[in-house]
């Protein structure tokens, strides 16, 4: 993720933790034919999407599995 999707994730998702989000992010854009392969090249309803979809898995994980997912994943 680039530093500017970094700096946007953090500004559309305000009371999370953004390396729970992004990790989540990251499981969502590996899942094939679900949406695109980068924030990048989504459409702003696309990112919407994803970003909801992340925000309820984080919640749903809790914090202790969000924090050890984002852990796995180098964040």
């Amino acid at each position: 993720m680039t530093p500017a999707q970094k700096a946007m994730l953090a500004t559309l998702t305000p009371g999370y933790d953004s390396r729970h989000v992004q990790a989540f992010v990251q499981i969502a854009l590996q899942t094939p034919g679900a949406y695109g392969t980068d924030l990048d090249t989504m459409t702003p309803q696309e990112v919407a999407t994803v970003l909801a979809l992340a925000k309820a898995c984080v919640k749903a994980a809790g914090p202790e599995i969000a924090e050890r997912l984002a852990a796995a994943r180098g964040f």
